[in-house]
């Protein structure tokens, strides 16, 4: 009786959305926004240090199934990002929202590591590490990519680094509290780097920032 009603309910489904589809004007589809109006605030990159970018992978990562897994998502080999360099993968991404027929720009986000107790960064204990002067760099030389920096609030000079991105044109900073950490566990108090305006007159906090650069 459980599978007939599953059954007779994908039928409806498939029936509705044929109905949809075959409407004059298609107005059933037209809800969804133009090509342009569509940024995706959430797009990750890789990078494994070739070409100098600084990027890290760890070893255990490198030896996992995902690795690869990953590389092919991004449509890449090994190979081709050691003989490119990093930046292949943003100049991948910049062109399959090239050609998507809805997304038309994306935020590529940085990725900080673990911090051990002297402030500085662990790779011993960090996965994945994607630096914010890479990112910058590669996502401004194309139209339909931004920046996303990521600093992890530990560091000695985390309020430092939050100005120094938003100078390289950072539209907004991830916090990652599981990813970015410290490497002795210790939790500290991280009010004065949320609250931190940084340089300038716009406080960090304000995400219609992103749209505003976004639409220039």
């Amino acid at each position: 009786m459980i599978k007939i009603t599953i059954i007779f309910s994908l039928a409806l489904t498939v029936l509705f959305l044929l109905v949809i589809s075959a409407s004059p004007d298609n107005q059933g589809l037209a809800t969804l926004p133009a090509k342009t109006e569509i940024l995706d605030m959430h797009c990750h990159v890789a990078g494994i240090g070739a070409g100098g970018s600084g990027a890290f992978v760890s070893d255990k990562m490198r030896k996992s199934w995902k690795y690869h897994v990953y590389l092919k998502a991004f449509g890449v080999t090994e190979q081709q990002v050691m003989a490119h360099g990093d930046g292949l993968i943003v100049q991948k991404i910049s062109e399959r929202l090239a050609g998507s027929e809805l997304v038309g720009s994306a935020v590529v986000l940085a990725l900080d590591g673990v911090i051990n107790q002297n402030g500085q960064l662990d790779l011993d204990l960090t996965e994945s590490y994607i630096p914010n002067d890479f990112l910058a760099r590669e996502a401004a030389k194309y139209d339909n990519l931004y920046f996303g920096a990521s600093v992890n609030p530990y560091r000695h000079d985390a309020l430092e680094r939050l100005d120094q991105v938003k100078r390289d044109g950072a539209v907004l900073v991830k916090f990652v509290p599981v990813t970015v950490a410290r490497a002795d566990g210790v939790q500290g108090d991280d009010r004065a780097f949320l609250s931190h305006r940084g340089v300038g007159e716009n406080p960090w906090t304000r995400s219609d920032r992103v749209a505003a650069v976004a639409a220039e």
